[in-house]
């Protein structure tokens, strides 16, 4: 999601940080969405979320507020990261 964006050490990590939380969340209360399930919805281990990703978990949190609020905490980050680049 942040691909070809200039981002400092600070941001990276923040939106890392969030990303890892999704993925802990997402690993403990759905494992039959995670890594080396046939129904994985977290991509690639070790990678960033792909846009498809992001549209499954967006889709997965309309009925799971924690869920939402991770993913709304992710695209707060990001929003701020695109302003302060003027993207």
């Amino acid at each position: 999601m942040t691909k070809g964006m200039v981002l400092n050490y600070g941001q990276a990590m923040k939106l890392g940080d969030i990303e890892d939380k999704i993925e802990l969340y997402v690993m403990t209360n759905y494992p039959d969405k995670s890594f080396g399930s046939p129904n994985n919805i977290l991509g690639k281990f070790g990678k960033e979320f792909s846009k498809t990703t992001w549209g499954k978990l967006s889709k997965l949190a309309k009925t799971d507020e924690v869920l939402q609020s991770l993913v709304n905490e992710f695209n707060v980050v990001l929003l701020n990261v695109k302003i302060t680049n003027g993207l």
